[in-house]
C-alpha cells in the first residue's frame, strides 16, 4: 500500500508491504463546510458578551494575532474585521511572536493575507527579549513576575484572535494562551518550566499547573476583552468558531477540539510515522510537537519517524545552541535547578529516546541531529525501508498525517473480572 506524506510543499508516496498492519490516525473532516458562514454566525451570536460592534466603540484597541508558526487562518478572521478596524482611530495590532523569530515576508502573507498593506501602519511585532518594550503586570501566586509588551498596557481593550489545537504541555492552544505570545522571555521561561511536570500534558487542563497559571496570567490583564477562536478540521478548514467572553469561547472550542483531534488508537506500534505539517514544520523547535503526539502510539523498543522539512533549521538561537552542544547526562541532572527555556522540549525528546529510536526526515544537517541521538534521513521512503528491515514485513505501523494536530487516544483493555 501507499501512504501519502506531506514534506514541505510536496507530497511523497511511501510504499509499505501489504503484510503490515497500518493504522491511519487523522482528524475529523467537515465536508463542504461554509467557513464564512461559520465565522459570521459566531460573530453574530457572541457568547456571554456584548456585540462586537458595541465592544469596538471608543477607547484604544489592541488586536492580538498569531504569528506564522501557527495554523490559525487569520486572514479569514480579518475578512470580517477589516472594515471595522482600518479606519478606526486608536487601533493597533500586535503579532504575538512569543519567543519565536520575527516574521519573514512569507510569514506576513500567511498572517495577514492580502490585508497587510491596508493594516501595516498599525502593526507591531512582539520580541520577548526586548526589555525596553516590556511592562510588569505583577506576580502570579507561584511567584512568576509577569512582564508583557507595552502595547498591552497602552490598550483600553483587547480583541484577541487565535485557534484552539492540542498543545503537548499546555493542554490546548488558544484562549488564555494569548498571553505567552506577548510576554517577556523570563516570564515565559518560568511558566514553561512547569512543562516538566507529568500533569502538564496534551489535551489536559484540569490539574495542569501551566494552564492554571495562564488563566491567572490572563486575569491579571484586567481590561475588557473580546475573543475570537476557531477550531480547524483535518484540512485546516474552519470547522467551528466562537466569539465573545474568553473563558466561554475557550471552553466551547476545547469541547469541539476533543472531538476533532483525539483519535482512538491501538498503541504499542512497532513503527510510528508522524508528520509535522506546514506551518508547524518551519523548524525543529515547532516540529517536536508531532514527535510528542506520535510517541504515544509507539511501543517500547519501537521506531518513531518524524517528518519535518525544517527549512529554518533547529529553531530559536537559545534552543539551537542547546541542541548542538547538549550533554544529556548533565541536562537531566541539573534541569530542575538550572532550567532554561527549550530544555523542556529536549527533556521530552530524551524521554522518547529512552523508549525507542527517534529518526527524522528533514533538511537539517545530519551532524545537528546526531547531537541528540536522532538519525537523519533524506527521504521518508529511505527511513521507512530501514525501519521495516529492523521490524520485519509484518510490523504494525501508526501513521499520523498531521502529527502536530492529532493525539492518539490509546485503547486500553478493560480489566476483566478475577476468576474465583
Amino acid at each position: 500500500m501507499k501512504l501519502k506524506v506531506h514534506y514541505g510543499c510536496r507530497v511523497e508516496d511511501v510504499k509499505v508491504p501489504d503484510t503490515c498492519r497500518v493504522e491511519v490516525l487523522e482528524g475529523k473532516e467537515i465536508p463542504g463546510v461554509d467557513q464564512d458562514k461559520v465565522m459570521r454566525e459566531a460573530l453574530e451570536h457572541p457568547l456571554d458578551s456584548q456585540s462586537l460592534d458595541e465592544f469596538l466603540k471608543g477607547g484604544k484597541l489592541l488586536l492580538v494575532v498569531n504569528d506564522g508558526d501557527r495554523p490559525t487562518p487569520t486572514p479569514r478572521i480579518l475578512k470580517f474585521l477589516i472594515h471595522k478596524l482600518e479606519d478606526r482611530p486608536d487601533t493597533r495590532i500586535i503579532v504575538s511572536c512569543g519567543t519565536h523569530r520575527l516574521p519573514t515576508a512569507e510569514d506576513l502573507h500567511l498572517i495577514f493575507g492580502n490585508y497587510y498593506e491596508r493594516l501595516k501602519d498599525k502593526v507591531f511585532f512582539h520580541q520577548a527579549k526586548a526589555k525596553e518594550d516590556l511592562v510588569s503586570f505583577g506576580k502570579t501566586r507561584r511567584g512568576n513576575e509577569i512582564f508583557m509588551n507595552k502595547q498591552v498596557a497602552w490598550a483600553d481593550k483587547l480583541l484577541i484572535t487565535g485557534s484552539v489545537e492540542p498543545h503537548y504541555f499546555a493542554g490546548f492552544t488558544g484562549g488564555r494562551k494569548w498571553v505567552i505570545g506577548v510576554s517577556g522571555f523570563e516570564s515565559i521561561e518560568r511558566n514553561h518550566k512547569m512543562a516538566l511536570q507529568p500533569s502538564a500534558t496534551t489535551l489536559a487542563l484540569k490539574g495542569n499547573p501551566l494552564h492554571e497559571e495562564l488563566v491567572e496570567w490572563d486575569a491579571m490583564v484586567d481590561k475588557p476583552k473580546f475573543c475570537i477562536n476557531v477550531v480547524l478540521d483535518k484540512n485546516l478548514a474552519i470547522g467551528a468558531a466562537y466569539a465573545g467572553n474568553m473563558d466561554r469561547v475557550f471552553k466551547e472550542c476545547v469541547q469541539v477540539g476533543l472531538d476533532f483531534y483525539s483519535v482512538p488508537a491501538r498503541g504499542n506500534d512497532d513503527i510510528v510515522l508522524t508528520v509535522s505539517r506546514a506551518p508547524q514544520d518551519s523548524n525543529l523547535y515547532q516540529a517536536l510537537k508531532a514527535q510528542e503526539h506520535g510517541k504515544l502510539a509507539m511501543r517500547d523498543g519501537g521506531i518513531l519517524i518524524l517528518v519535518a522539512e525544517c527549512r529554518l533549521g533547529l529553531g530559536p538561537s537559545h534552543f539551537a545552541q542547546m541542541m548542538k552542544g547538549v550533554d544529556v547526562k548533565e541536562l537531566l541532572k541539573n534541569i530542575e535547578t538550572k532550567f532554561m527555556l527549550g530544555q523542556h522540549k529536549i527533556a521530552k525528546l530524551l524521554n522518547a529516546l529512552m523508549r525507542g529510536k527517534v529518526w527524522v526526515v528533514t533538511d537539517i544537517p545530519a551532524e545537528d541531529m546526531a547531537a541528540v541521538q536522532m538519525e537523519r534521513f533524506g527521504t521518508v521512503q529511505e527511513a521507512m525501508d530501514k525501519a521495516l528491515a529492523l521490524m520485519g514485513p509484518k510490523a504494525s505501523i501508526a501513521f499520523l498525517p498531521d502529527g502536530g494536530m492529532m493525539v492518539p487516544a490509546i485503547k486500553r483493555p478493560k480489566a476483566g473480572k478475577k476468576k474465583r
